[in-house]
């Protein structure tokens, strides 16, 4: 019931106004030049030279998703100083002001928006930043000539910053195939596996980049994306397999990284007030301030994220039934934004449909011992014939398989490169027992199957209908279709 509960409670997280960092550089740490650094009452820094200020201001303004503001700054200083700073200082913030704009596009999803040029558009987003990051070097070139001779020199400092800018925009454009990936295999075949390794390449490719003191914002919040990315695509993983327990870990991960980007649950973790804070946080679905303005890429990951919670109480609703009642699952379950299980209800009720399941597929995994935790020195039971293809779920509940199960894997068995192969529904009609099987595979071992009573081989329209559109929402294509904003 724990699970459940911190399932429900966390089904609709979204962006709160994002902690201020503080001073984004400790005292001994190396700075651009100045006085030490002072926190002002507005959240900002305000330290040494008005550049310092622009710059540190500039990039607490990315992490707070304040594009628009920190664009108008850039443009403002360049204009002001147009003449008097010299050109690489204007053509720095210059690229500062495309960056802003590159940000607003990808934190907006805006790239991927549906359109017949959709691919070029896609493409136009990683040639900016690609673009900036060439741009960048030509900067980074000339201060790297012309830097003076002490360590505390104005262009040494700056040639150090640019150089972590460079290491920054470098991330975003090779984040955003990650998207464009996702998008293009539209949820049908996606390989999670592939797609996890991914994520973390480009952890451990940038987990030791920009780390200047200035762009300790950013780089927080670009690793918070990353991390909670690869928590999601380890827990769909985990609950395609049917393994309880690394599935919740990694969704109570993801929950707990979404609740800090949020501002709910506190950065610090110690002593008995955070520890409070942090399990208050649990019993209470996560809500932004009035004010908080949410970039459409928080709001798909949270998509996501309760997409799989909704997903992981339907394949471990047996699971879960065993620590809370009947009527405690239905109320939980009914606070999630899609109820799986009173789906494969209604639909039953709508249909010559007897029955609707899950079938499992434990062949090739010697150590599967079932959706339960159990001690890992405990010997795994061995599956053979029809056991190795276990329910994981039946509506209704007490549904007698006795005729049934032996049609179900055979069919399985034999139109398993079918089922793999295409998104659409696999139907076998059995003439003794006058039924017909629907199928589709919604997961590489997972298969949803509907047992229909209509009458002689007539196509059971509604029961495909409503059948396609529950498996094509466990297939997380949905999710994979609101990548595209309109």
């Amino acid at each position: 019931r724990h699970h459940l509960n911190m399932a429900t409670s966390s089904s609709s997280p979204s962006l709160g106004k994002i902690r201020s960092p503080g001073p984004l550089a400790s005292a001994s740490a190396p700075r651009l030049g100045g006085p030490p650094a002072t926190a002002s009452g507005s959240g900002y820094v305000n330290i040494g030279t008005p550049e310092e200020t622009v710059l540190e201001t500039y990039f607490v303004m990315l992490s707070k998703f304040n594009f628009e503001r920190a664009k108008e700054q850039c443009d403002r200083e360049q204009e002001n100083k147009s003449g008097v700073s010299g050109a690489n200082w204007c053509d720095f913030m210059g690229l500062l002001s495309k960056l802003a704009s590159a940000e607003t596009s990808y934190f907006n999803l805006s790239f991927m928006e549906q359109s017949s040029w959709r691919l070029v558009r896609r493409e136009s987003l990683k040639v900016t930043y690609e673009s900036i990051l060439q741009e960048l070097k030509k900067v980074h070139e000339v201060y790297l000539h012309r830097r003076g001779g002490t360590d505390f020199s104005w262009e040494r400092r700056l040639t150090e910053l640019v150089s972590h800018v460079m290491e920054y925009v470098a991330a975003k454009r090779d984040m955003t195939d990650f998207y464009v990936s996702f998008d293009l295999l539209d949820g049908s075949h996606l390989d999670y596996r592939k797609m996890e390794k991914y994520l973390r390449d480009m952890n451990d490719r940038y987990k030791d980049n920009f780390q200047h003191p200035f762009l300790k914002p950013i780089k927080s919040i670009f690793t918070r994306e990353v991390g909670v990315l690869n928590d999601l695509l380890h827990a769909q993983q985990c609950i395609s397999d049917w393994q309880f327990l690394p599935a919740i870990f990694a969704i109570q991960a993801s929950h707990n990284k979404l609740s800090i980007w949020n501002g709910v649950v506190p950065l610090r973790s110690q002593g008995d007030h955070g520890s409070r804070q942090a399990k208050s946080s649990r019993s209470r679905p996560l809500s932004p301030p009035p004010q908080a303005k949410l970039p459409y890429l928080y709001k798909w990951i949270c998509k996501f994220h309760v997409m799989l919670l909704a997903k992981f109480s339907l394949y471990f609703h047996t699971v879960l039934t065993e620590h809370a009642s009947i009527y405690d699952m239905k109320h939980l379950s009914g606070k999630l934004d899609t109820d799986y299980v009173q789906s494969l209800f209604s639909m039953i009720r709508q249909t010559p449909s007897i029955c609707a399941c899950l079938v499992f597929d434990s062949n090739g995994l010697p150590d599967f011992k079932g959706p339960k935790y159990r001690f890992p020195d405990s010997p795994a039971p061995v599956l053979t014939g029809l056991n190795s293809y276990p329910i994981i779920i039946s509506v209704p509940y007490d549904f007698d398989f006795l005729h049934h199960r032996a049609n179900i894997v055979s069919t399985i068995m034999n139109k398993g490169q079918q089922l793999n192969s295409s998104p659409a529904l696999v139907s076998q009609h059995d003439e003794k027992l006058h039924c017909t099987y629907y199928m589709a595979q919604v997961d590489p071992r997972v298969t949803l199957v509907a047992v229909s009573m209509a009458r002689g081989k007539d196509r059971d329209t509604k029961t495909t209908v409503l059948l396609t559109e529950i498996a094509s929402q466990l297939r997380n294509s949905y999710v994979a279709a609101l990548l595209r904003p309109g």
